[in-house]
């Protein structure tokens, strides 16, 4: 399975504060026809430039309504995901302080590394906690709603291939991201780390769910789906 995720909006504190996350699922088995679906309709669109991205918000509502006839009413195996945050809903000042709280204990871990000699992960969360301090409120928002974005959208791939006759789609689970502001090799390390944490925790307080129709499918595609949820 494929998983495309975009953002919307600058998560940050504006008088409406909402910013999304659209995360879309495609099943392997039928990208191919979709993708030609889609490459079909963009090229009879006006504002279609070869090698340019066409922009939902450039399209008009009678464009807009073709796409989804055209594309989405047309394909199966297709599920989107939506996360997102009000910033209006609490101060700015919290975000500052989850930042500060957030690189002290990278920080202490870091401490624990250099005090067992392990230099590896003394210099590693160091650095991380660095990074941390560096990230801006709008960019935190923007970090967290992205990984509750992946979680959700991994949840309900579970539930969309839930019968065996999808169980190739968990042979291989593409996560593809608007890379935004993680595009040097430090940022996505970090990033990495701190998405695993996330989805750690997260799954702490709220298990993956897993339907009946896998309980008792057999370990491969077990823990294939395990992975993929501490994972990705």
């Amino acid at each position: 399975m494929k998983i495309f995720i975009d953002d919307s909006g600058g998560f940050s504190w504006t008088p409406h504060g909402v910013s999304l996350f659209c995360a879309l699922t495609v099943s392997d088995r039928t990208f191919d026809s979709i993708a030609s679906n889609f490459s079909s309709w963009k090229t009879r669109q006006p504002s279609f430039t070869a090698g340019a991205e066409l922009k939902g918000t450039d399209l008009s509502p009678q464009q807009q309504a073709s796409f989804v006839n055209a594309v989405i009413l047309n394909s199966t195996d297709l599920r989107l995901t939506l996360a997102g945050t009000k910033t209006t809903l609490f101060k700015r000042e919290i975000a500052e302080q989850y930042i500060k709280d957030a690189a002290a204990i990278l920080r202490a871990v870091a401490k624990s590394g250099h005090d067992t000699d392990r230099p590896l992960i003394d210099d590693f969360f160091r650095r991380m906690a660095r990074w941390m301090e560096e990230r801006s409120p709008e960019n935190l928002m923007w970090i967290i709603c992205l990984g509750d974005a992946i979680r959700l959208a991994i949840q309900h791939a579970i539930v969309q291939f839930a019968y065996p006759a999808y169980d190739s789609e968990f042979e291989n689970i593409e996560v593809l991201i608007d890379q935004s502001f993680i595009g040097k090799s430090t940022h996505i390390d970090f990033w990495r780390e701190w998405l695993r944490n996330f989805l750690y925790s997260q799954s702490r307080k709220e298990p993956t769910m897993i339907p009946k129709t896998m309980a008792g499918a057999g370990p491969p595609i077990q823990q294939k789906i395990r992975a993929c949820a501490r994972n990705h």
